[in-house]
């Protein structure tokens, strides 16, 4: 048999093997008797460090060639889209003291109440949206370490935050990146569609920006059914814009042209990564 053929000794495939073994990334395992303090200071260094999470106040992201969402704390709200004439398809916000909606048959934002109110007033406060999940505190939420759950076969901690107004969520904290890579809580899809269910949302994709980490790949499904409600892939994420209050009030209106800014910056932030 020629050399080049030979099969290997069994030592040295032993040693092969071990060295491969020695290589690959090591499990994540969930740490024994890790304090929720540990957690979040373990959350706040994996989303870009306490000093930079301090400061953030406001966030722009640009969901599709056609929408964007703005938000701004402690409870601004924006989305907006556009048909391809720059017209407004569909628009809704809060500025903390005032909900609204608009569709394309508006000429202008009509005030709204109930649940649509106040599940607009919560999108900013979630977790990871602006502030991380060591600053709950600041809108009267409470955090509590539940738990660690085996989830398709990794390791999360399991945290309990409760809003100041009593509603629940679940979140799920990766063991080893950790990061939020889900959350559940039981909801209507859309405010006052009749269909209150418990939603899993997945957070992955995630990749810097400005020295933050956000997720780019957002997936909704109904945790019993399994079916997709929702998923996206956002085009740019922009933290630390400046947004002034009245962008967000009733009385304001909606421009094609910030929406043409922010697809030329998502562009460029694309040529840059």
């Amino acid at each position: 048999m020629p050399r080049s053929h030979r099969p290997a000794p069994p030592e040295a495939c032993h040693l092969l093997v071990a060295a491969l073994l020695a290589a690959m990334p090591a499990p994540a395992h969930a740490q024994a008797g890790l304090t929720l303090a540990q957690l979040l200071d373990s959350n706040a260094a994996a989303m870009g460090g306490r000093e930079r999470l301090d400061r953030l106040q406001s966030v722009v992201t640009l969901r599709t060639t056609t929408s964007l969402t703005s938000l701004k704390l402690p409870s601004f709200v924006l989305v907006e889209g556009f048909d391809s004439t720059g017209a407004v398809s569909y628009a809704e916000g809060d500025d903390g003291q005032q909900a609204w909606e608009q569709t394309r048959r508006d000429s202008v934002r009509r005030p709204v109440s109930g649940r649509p109110e106040i599940a607009l007033r919560r999108v900013p406060q979630w977790p990871g949206n602006v502030a991380p999940l060591y600053r709950v505190g600041e809108f009267g939420a409470t955090l509590a370490l539940e738990g660690v759950d085996s989830l398709d076969g990794d390791p999360y901690y399991r945290l309990r935050l409760t809003l100041q107004d009593g509603f629940e969520r679940l979140y799920f904290v990766n063991a080893g990146s950790y990061r939020i890579e889900r959350a559940r809580d039981t909801r209507e899809l859309h405010a006052n569609d009749g269909n209150a269910r418990v939603i899993e949302t997945l957070f992955t994709d995630y990749r810097p920006v400005d020295g933050y980490w956000f997720p780019f790949t957002l997936i909704e499904r109904d945790l019993n059914s399994g079916e997709t409600l929702s998923a996206r892939t956002v085009l740019g994420v922009f933290p630390g814009v400046e947004l002034p209050d009245s962008l967000f009030a009733a009385t304001g209106h909606s421009d094609p042209g910030r929406l043409r800014w922010f697809l030329a910056l998502a562009m460029s932030q694309r040529e840059g990564q």
